[in-house]
């Protein structure tokens, strides 16, 4: 774990260069982060993980990381509570600023790419694509009439997996 130290709280590393750093290393935490802005108050991991369909302990390991980078605060008592620091909250708001949410899906876009983060009950999944894919893909939709997988793939010449991605995010931007 080089560099953890550095990430904590008077380690050295700004706050935005630990969010940089989180979301680059672990961008599964982020749906419980975006959760955790809505409102300046403090959480329980059954709270978050009952918003996002995803067990508890799924969740308790993201807050372990968002106290980690030094992001969250924890406090203990009989029900373990979470929040975020202030000065990391308005750091998440800014790299969060693009971001969309579908039903169990985050989808962020960070300079030229989109991260699909998708939330299940046992874990959380994290699907990349470039603006490009999912350009070339809004024009297969287009072009075919159908916003299906197959047809699209067949349409643009991309793999379905990478289609699958990128129309996930075209759906959460409200563009189909």
């Amino acid at each position: 774990m080089r560099g953890l130290a550095e990430r904590a709280p008077g380690g050295g590393a700004s706050v935005s260069s630990r969010v940089s750093a989180l979301v680059a290393e672990r961008p599964w935490v982020l749906p419980f982060a975006s959760k955790m802005l809505a409102e300046d108050r403090w959480y329980t991991a059954r709270e978050l993980g009952e918003a996002w369909g995803v067990r508890t302990s799924v969740v308790k390991r993201a807050l372990w990381w968002l106290a980690k980078y030094g992001l969250a605060e924890r406090q203990e008592g009989e029900v373990t509570k979470y929040r975020l620091r202030p000065e990391a909250a308005a750091a998440l708001r800014e790299r969060l600023s693009e971001s969309w949410v579908d039903r169990n899906r985050l989808v962020v876009r960070l300079g030229r790419h989109y991260l699909v983060v998708a939330a299940r009950r046992k874990g959380v999944t994290v699907r990349s694509v470039d603006e490009g894919t999912v350009a070339k893909v809004r024009e297969a939709v287009r072009a075919c009439g159908s916003s299906k997988v197959k047809d699209v793939a067949e349409a643009s010449g991309l793999p379905p997996r990478l289609v699958s991605v990128a129309l996930r995010v075209l759906r959460a931007t409200g563009e189909l």
